[in-house]
């Protein structure tokens, strides 16, 4: 019982640790009608997703639909 609660343990934190991780990501866009891909590099998913977004509040293009994969 007690190597199956360490066995858990472990696997919860890989879990945990593995949604903070920085990687690259990729932003998809629909611009003024046609697809756009942007590489965001080694950014955690939260701040690829906010900076994906704020792609959206570009005034000089019509960007739409952004996002993460």
């Amino acid at each position: 019982m007690k190597k199956l609660s360490t066995l858990a343990l472990i696997a919860l934190a890989m879990i945990a640790t593995s949604c903070n991780k920085k990687k690259d990501w990729t932003c998809t866009c629909t611009v003024n009608g046609s697809e756009a891909v942007v590489t965001l590099y080694d950014q955690t998913k939260k701040d690829a997703k906010a900076e994906c977004s704020a792609k959206e509040s570009n005034t000089q293009y019509t960007i739409t639909g952004c996002k993460v994969n």
